[in-house]
């Protein structure tokens, strides 16, 4: 009997939060049920009437989705075993609902309709929603039935050929228009920045779309200039042309002031110079002159200059400041101009190749069917958004949406937001909005948005509120933001850390949270000791270089001493001391495990291969990277270099590297000798010195075996027939370790996805891996027993016991993101367009624009901060590196160092004898008693058959059917006989009704028999009752009533094994005794034998092949077999040394 769940009831404001009839924005801080709130929710609909069809729950990730229904099915599945007490008060522990009968009875009925429902609850991620949506309505959308998703591996390479086609396209006729901007482009770029501009261009696709469909094509470069404050067709020339017009300046004031400049002080003297050429000439040759005669006035920036004159000239003449400030003004207005116009041009050029590929892109996603998520959201709020349509998608969906639930809301970008604001745009509206409460309801915290990368912005989830409130409260429905603050995951002195690094006054509290929330946590764990600690920064090593000493060979390999290496090892020595000394975990009452530690990180550098390599050198289980990228992966790397080498093996590097690697395993000397003074490629060397050396001729097999691979197998088959049957896998675990099977079966994975997608190309795989930069991301949560490594992004959702935080300096780097920014349109109703900052590295405005994104990236970098600190249950260690400069005062280890001051923690003395802080809350709370731990079962020897390569298949690789034997059947008739066919028939007829009467009583045999044969057989009366003569008389003939009676069976399949031979067939039929096996099979349409002697050998391998299986199936049993002749009712047996003298003709 299930029992009420003994955990506690929801707090207040979850209760609030969960009411069905209230449009919420539930702010949920770290650790305070996000997910709890969200299911109670869905529960508390259902239960009071909602049907489950008619809630969307849309999520941030698969895994979120899966988690969440798993959740539901878990709870409406112990619903159904409760007894009525106890489920009422569970519904009301779980909900605050006070269930009646009805009710307690939909509760219980509630399992089986989420069951029933077609398409399952309908928790998915945003892009699913919108995927199978769309598939619903492709044609309505404007989009190809069938057409698939992509995800992003797929669609990063579709760019990447578009963007080459477009560079293609550059050398044809057609694209003069393409190259003259390519040519523009390429001169303000090196070769490294090239491909970050065209990646930062394709990663805004989305707002280049958008403004070319607000703008067109043609209209898109003057609403660029309208936007730098220019008119449309504005040049430099046309500017520098009036700025050296005689009435474009105060001419007579320059030429009285130059003089007196050019016989002052040196730097005037200069100045004088340029002034007086400039103006000495007429204004159509003042051009060639005009940037010294800048110069004269502004900075090379194009800024004031400080000093034009010394003072004692501005003393003798005081005119000259007033002259210099107004041509100061004049020329940085114009040099500024000249800095837009630059920049608008070569924005303008940027974006002609940006349309160019983003069509490109277009064209090959069409071609291919395939859709990628910009697409989806654009076409379904399209498809939402239409009056003409949206009506019928709503009525068309099987039921329509009354409730809608957004999870991880701060992480929602602002195109997602368009989806559920379409979905809703009855909701509050019409007479909809008469029918009842549908609501939204939105869960997150934009203290923990940190996906920028993915155009997440917290303001957005800030201003979906206020745009939901306001139609909600239009409509007079009840619409609140809740806050939830009370922690279930972490204790006191986590969140007395958190709360104290993100004070109010504190510098890492300013742009924590979009709406200026302040930074309070309650917590449920009142008493639970804990500790936070703060380590020094490890700093980088004092080096000397003593110029007498004497060079030595670097024969040796020697452990580097950097700053990371250090923390790493500080690192893991501590967590090996807690796991080794049994040091107590006190709030759990229980020692310290390995599964219990999390390491965190801001970024992947060398720090997680230093400490992945002292934790295993100290024995300490670790679950190693949580993402992988295969080409940094050195399985993967040989793999790669195998399949180069099997693909040109006159590629002698590539060949060196696989002669030395795990597959073949030369030494030095060995390659050596081999490479050493040959003519020719290293791989005819190896051909010709095969027979010197035994190791040069199994090298020479093993790679011709490879090569033959390369071009018969597709690529997964060539990878598996390396790994498996050529012992790679095993000779790469020898060499490398365990750790090399992860990334091998994600390999394979990618192999099997490209091979879906793709043709089955091994060079064009290669490519793919090599080019798409693929990551696999690891489930960190299935690690088990063994110490986690994270960056804070990916840890988000997860929470540790002890939790180390480490890379505390380093600070977000804008220079990539900031070489493309979106700029804004003269006309604010109009979307917003791009501009390539690079070429207006000069201008006020960008600079603004560079620092407001510096700022955004630095509030999500403190949100980052957050993120991790709140991922410790019990302990926070904080630990980390620097390099020789001071940290910066915005960094992660300013802002916990100020906290621990904030806090009042003490200085210790670790037990490497260096100072720390720490603070403690001591455990005052009853220890709950230990869980008892199931014993492992030592762990049984692997039997031998694993490691061994499996046998061949049999042959043939098809199961030989015995009743469709290799060889032709004898005719059934005389090749000259004349006939229509019917003896065939007979057979047929017969046979169908020898399987089917033995089962049926003996009284109704006769009426079924007849009306079969004259309904299926055509037959008249004479041709019915000469066939059922014929059956009766087999049936009730004593000689065949063992064949026909209990325990009798008709059509029997049989598969097995007979020798080399696979056989899989059919007996018509079986009788299985205690002492024998009779099989017999029906010849309705032959002409019998006189006698066995005369049996066809077709049908003597037929049989024989059939006895032996069945041989296998029952041993100790005496199989025999028969064929019955239907023509005469003869049943005829077959000697067992016939059979086997035919089955030894076939070789067996």
């Amino acid at each position: 009997m299930n029992k009420p769940s003994q955990k506690p009831r929801m707090t207040d404001d979850q209760a609030r939060a969960t009411h069905p009839a209230l449009t919420a924005w539930v702010g949920a801080s770290a650790g305070t049920g996000k997910t709890h709130v969200l299911t109670a929710r869905v529960l508390r609909l259902m239960l009071t009437g909602t049907d489950p069809e008619n809630i969307v729950c849309l999520t941030f990730t698969k895994a979120a989705a899966a988690e969440m229904k798993n959740r539901i099915f878990a709870e409406l599945g112990r619903w159904t075993l409760m007894p009525d007490e106890a489920l009422a008060a569970e519904i009301n522990r779980r909900t605050e609902e006070y269930p009646d009968a009805d009710m307690l009875v939909r509760a219980r009925r509630l399992f089986s309709k989420v069951l029933d429902l077609s398409g399952g609850l309908q928790i998915q991620t945003f892009h699913s929603f919108c995927q199978a949506l769309l598939g619903r309505f492709p044609l309505e959308a404007g989009m190809a039935p069938g057409f698939e998703g992509m995800d992003e591996a797929d669609a990063a390479e579709i760019m990447a050929s578009a963007k080459d086609q477009m560079l293609a396209f550059t050398q044809t006729a057609r694209g003069a228009v393409v190259k003259k901007a390519l040519d523009k482009v390429a001169g303000l770029v090196t070769e490294n920045t090239f491909d970050e501009v065209i990646e930062r261009l394709s990663f805004e696709a989305s707002t280049l779309r958008r403004a070319e469909s607000a703008y067109g094509e043609m209209g898109l470069v003057p609403a660029l200039y309208r936007a730098l404050g220019l008119t449309p067709g504005e040049t430099r020339a046309m500017v520098r042309e009036k700025a050296v017009a005689d009435d474009a300046f105060d001419v007579a004031a320059m030429r009285a002031m130059g003089p007196v400049l050019l016989a002052g002080s040196k730097t005037e003297a200069k100045a004088g110079e340029a002034i007086c050429a400039f103006t000495a000439v007429e204004a159509d040759a003042r051009d060639a002159l005009f940037d010294e005669y800048a110069l004269a006035f502004l900075t090379a920036t194009g800024s004031p200059r400080a000093r034009v004159a010394v003072k004692k000239t501005l003393t003798d003449h005081p005119e000259f400041e007033a002259y210099i400030d107004k041509e100061q003004s004049r020329l940085a207005r114009i040099m500024d101009r000249l800095a837009r116009i630059d920049a608008a041009e070569a924005t303008a050029a940027l974006m002609q190749m940006g349309l160019v590929q983003l069509n490109l892109y277009h064209g090959i996603k069409s071609e291919r069917g395939l859709v990628d998520f910009d697409d989806m959201i654009d076409r379904t709020v399209g498809l939402l958004s239409r009056g003409d349509v949206a009506p019928w998608v709503l009525f068309k969906l099987d039921a329509r949406v009354d409730h809608i639930l957004v999870d991880e809301a701060q992480d929602t970008n602002r195109d997602q937001w368009r989806v559920v604001e379409a979905l809703t745009a009855e909701f509050f509206a019409g007479d909809t909005a008469k029918e009842g409460p549908r609501t939204l309801f939105a869960v997150g915290d934009a203290k923990q948005s940190i996906f920028s990368f993915q155009r997440a912005d917290p303001r957005e989830f800030v201003a979906a509120r206020d745009r939901v409130f306001r139609r909600a409260r239009a409509a007079d429905y009840a619409a609140e933001t809740v806050p939830l603050n009370l922690s279930f995951r972490s204790g006191g002195a986590v969140l007395s850390l958190v709360d104290a690094v993100f004070h109010e006054d504190a510098a890492a509290w300013h742009g924590l949270s979009a709406d200026m929330e302040h930074v309070r946590h309650d917590f449920v764990r009142t008493g639970h000791g804990g500790l936070v600690e703060l380590w020094p920064l490890e700093a980088p090593a004092e080096t000397r270089e003593d110029e007498d000493a004497t060079w030595i060979p670097p024969i040796i390999q020697e452990q580097a001493d950097d700053a990371e290496g250090r923390t790493a090892w500080r690192i893991a020595r501590r967590i090996k001391a807690m796991i080794t000394s049994g040091e107590a975990l006190e709030a759990q009452g229980r020692p310290i495990e390995t599964g219990d530690i999390l390491v965190l990180v801001r970024r992947r550098t060398a720090f997680v291969d230093h400490l992945v390599r002292a934790l295993k050198y100290l024995a300490v289980p670790v679950a190693g990277r949580d993402r992988m990228v295969l080409t940094d992966e050195l399985p993967v790397m040989d793999l790669l270099a195998l399949a180069h080498a099997a693909l040109l093996p006159t590629d002698d590097l590539t060949l060196a590297t696989v002669l030395k690697s795990p597959f073949i395993g030369f030494d030095d000397d060995m390659l050596f000798d081999l490479a050493y003074g040959r003519k020719g490629a290293l791989w005819h060397a190896l051909q010709r010195k095969a027979g010197d050396r035994p190791e040069f001729a199994r090298a020479l097999g093993y790679l011709q075996q490879v090569v033959r691979g390369a071009d018969i197998l597709t690529p997964f088959e060539f990878f598996s027939h390396v790994l498996t049957d050529l012992g790679g896998r095993k000779a790469l675990a020898a060499r490398l370790g365990d750790e090399v099977h992860d990334p091998i079966d994600e390999l394979l994975e990618e192999a099997l996805r490209f091979e879906h997608t793709q043709a089955a190309s091994l060079q064009a795989f290669i490519h793919r891996v090599e080019h798409g930069g693929t990551q696999i991301k690891r489930d960190m949560e299935a690690a088990g027993g063994a110490v986690r490594i994270m960056t804070a992004h990916s840890a988000k959702g997860l929470q540790a016991p002890i939790v180390f935080l480490s890379d505390l300096v380093s600070l977000p780097d804008i220079s990539r993101d900031g070489r493309i920014l979106p700029l804004e349109a003269a006309d604010p109703t109009m979307p917003p367009l791009l501009l390539w900052t690079s070429p207006a590295k000069n201008l006020a405005m960008v600079d603004e624009m560079k620092a407001a994104l510096k700022e955004q990236q630095l509030h999500e970098y403190r949100r980052l901060l957050y993120v991790a600190l709140t991922r410790a249950e019990d302990r926070l260690y904080i630990a980390g590196w620097q390099d020789r400069r001071e940290p910066n005062e915005h960094s992660w280890f300013k802002a916990i160092e100020e906290g621990f001051s904030r806090v009042g923690a003490e200085e210790v003395t670790l037990a490497d004898g260096r100072a720390a802080l720490r603070f403690i809350v001591p455990q005052t709370a009853p220890v709950p008693a230990p869980k008892p731990k199931a014993e492992a079962s030592a762990q049984a020897a692997l039997p031998d058959w694993l490691t061994r390569k499996m046998p061949d298949e049999p042959d043939p690789p098809r199961p030989l059917a015995p009743s469709k034997p290799d060889e032709d059947e004898p005719a059934a008739t005389s090749p000259t006989a004349r006939g229509d066919g019917k003896r065939f028939e007979r057979g047929r007829l017969i046979h169908t009704l020898l399987e089917w009467l033995p089962d049926m009583a003996e009284g109704a045999r006769e009426q079924a028999a007849k009306r079969y044969l004259a309904t299926s057989g055509k037959l008249d009366t004479a041709g019915v009752d000469q066939y059922w003569a014929e059956v009766h008389g087999i049936l009730t003939d004593p000689t065949f009533s063992p064949l026909f009676g209990p325990g009798s069976r008709a059509e029997v399949q049989v598969a097995g094994s007979v020798g080399t031979r696979t056989i899989s067939g059919q007996v018509d039929r079986l009788v299985v005794t205690e002492s024998e096996v009779l099989i017999i099979d029906y010849k309705t349409n032959r002409p019998p034998p006189k006698d066995a002697a005369g049996v066809p050998q077709i049908y003597l391998k037929q049989m024989g092949l059939y006895a032996r299986a069945l041989e296998g199936i029952y041993p100790g049993r005496q199989v025999r077999a028969a064929l019955l002749w239907t023509d005469i009712s003869l049943l005829m047996e077959l000697g067992k040394s016939q059979m086997d003298e035919a089955l030894k003709s076939i070789g067996i």
